[in-house]
């Protein structure tokens, strides 16, 4: 008896064993119910644009240009809705209201001399609003969803043509448009109730279609046309009424113990990545001759899609995250425009032809983030970019031959942008980021005549929205499974 006692005091002074660490099962938190939040983020449109001016059934068309107009601000606003949770699925409603400071001018024609021929397309996109359904797979306390339904907002176009001293005609349009969005994003218990989330929308509402006479009169009839399509990112905060998403008690271990996670950020990993580039590159494009001069400003906005891979290594603090990447990415991202014009008639020809690619491009940058109760990290990020650009520029006066010059640069430069990345398996993590590249400037100068002096400037200046995987080499499980009673 004396000897079993011993035995039972001696059982009691040791350190009681900690479970082995269980990997959490698909879907630990609950997301159901109503939530309601506020975001800010960044907009910018691709409208394609075109402006077409008749003369008469023997000349034809005096100018027929294609170009872009690119609204670009920030925005915020509101947004509320209630998710049905069933097992690893999340379905749910969303509506949200945003303000935003978008607006964009282009000039066409001639637009350096003052009162000569020349018309200012601008357009604004002052307010929005969506209604959508959510669909989504819950990770833990991560949700990774597609998200798509009705768009609607208020479209302002306005159009000052200049014919001369005293001949000026303004059209405008302000309009409540309605049309379509679909995006996706990835949501996160950031602590208590409160869940952080980062997105993307496309939202498309249509085209507008101006037709007038201008103020010189008959036969001067202008068609002119401007699409209305925009591409948002943007970060969230949300409040969900009720038990925070996800718990101790939700965990797949049976009473009375539980495992308390913290997942570990520190290590190496590798990934790859998936997405698209949108570039926003202001352009002028000018012409001197003894006899006068021309000018117009525009945008060309190459996009297309992307992919890539990217290596980096992070040092965790704590909650604080801080590492370094570096990545490269093959792309589709082209654009052109006809401006000058764009006139091939029978009498004779004014065209400016101008394409732009980007190839690939790369960033090494530094990564700054900070671990929500789901393991998540949003981060900042930044450094330097580089690429190769490519300008091709196709000129035509008068009579043939056309004039090409193609040019090819690797440039450098910067990036700036930010993210968030989930935990989803032991050593897998997925993201979803943006970021803005800027690779400076060029000028072109040539001579495609005699007296004639042509150059253009243009921009590099691109838009990344994309989604990744990493797998993490000897880190990303939890750094604690600790059993707890």
């Amino acid at each position: 008896m004396a000897l079993a006692a011993a035995h039972s005091a001696f059982a009691a002074d040791m350190p009681v064993k900690a479970l082995p660490y269980v990997a959490p099962a698909a879907a630990l938190g609950n997301w159901s119910g109503l939530y309601a939040g506020l975001n800010a983020g960044y907009s910018v449109a691709d409208d394609r644009s075109t402006y077409a001016s008749f003369v008469n059934p023997v000349i034809g068309f005096d100018n027929l240009e294609s170009y872009k107009i690119s609204p670009a601000g920030f925005l915020g606003g509101a947004q509320l809705g209630y998710n049905w949770q069933t097992g690893i699925w999340v379905w749910g409603l969303e509506t949200d209201f945003q303000g935003t400071g978008q607006r964009d001018s282009v000039c066409v024609l001639t637009c350096d001399i003052p009162g000569a021929f020349n018309s200012t397309v601008s357009q604004r996109l002052p307010w929005f609003g969506t209604v959508r359904g959510r669909m989504g797979l819950a990770m833990d306390r991560s949700l990774l969803y597609v998200t798509g339904g009705l768009a609607y907002g208020q479209v302002q176009t306005s159009i000052v043509e200049v014919d001369g001293p005293g001949l000026v005609t303004s059209v405008s349009q302000n309009r409540t448009k309605t049309g379509w969005t679909v995006g996706g994003g990835i949501e996160s218990a950031l602590i208590g109730n409160w869940t952080a989330k980062v997105e993307y929308l496309y939202l498309d509402f249509g085209s507008q279609t101006f037709s007038f006479v201008d103020a010189a009169g008959p036969p001067g009839a202008i068609t002119a046309t401007a699409d209305a399509k925009d591409h948002i990112i943007r970060a969230g905060l949300n409040y969900r009424f009720g038990a925070p998403v996800g718990g101790v008690s939700n965990l797949p271990v049976k009473a009375p113990y539980a495992v308390q996670q913290a997942w570990s950020w520190t290590g190496f990993y590798v990934g790859v990545n998936l997405g698209y580039g949108l570039g926003r590159d202001p352009t002028s494009y000018a012409m001197r001759t003894p006899f006068g001069s021309q000018e117009e400003s525009f945008k060309i906005m190459p996009s297309g899609v992307l992919g890539g891979g990217q290596l980096g290594y992070n040092w965790q603090f704590g909650r604080l995250v801080a590492g370094l990447e570096t990545d490269i990415q093959a792309t589709a991202i082209t654009d052109s425009v006809c401006v000058f014009g764009c006139i091939r008639n029978t009498f004779f020809n004014l065209v400016g032809n101008v394409e732009q690619k980007l190839p690939w491009f790369g960033t090494t940058r530094g990564r700054l983030g900070y671990v929500g109760d789901s393991g998540a990290m949003f981060y900042l990020t930044g450094g330097v970019a580089y690429g190769e650009t490519q300008t091709n520029i196709a000129h035509s006066q008068g009579s043939p031959p056309t004039f090409t010059v193609n040019t090819t640069q690797t440039k450098t430069g910067w990036a700036f942008g930010g993210g968030v990345e989930v935990p989803v398996a032991s050593r897998w993590k997925v993201k979803a980021e943006y970021l803005y590249v800027d690779l400076g400037s060029q000028t072109i100068a040539f001579s495609p005549q005699p007296l004639v002096n042509v150059g253009v400037a243009t921009a590099f200046r691109e838009n990344i929205f994309r989604v990744g995987a990493n797998y993490a080499f000897g880190w990303g499980l939890p750094a604690s499974a600790v059993a707890v009673r």
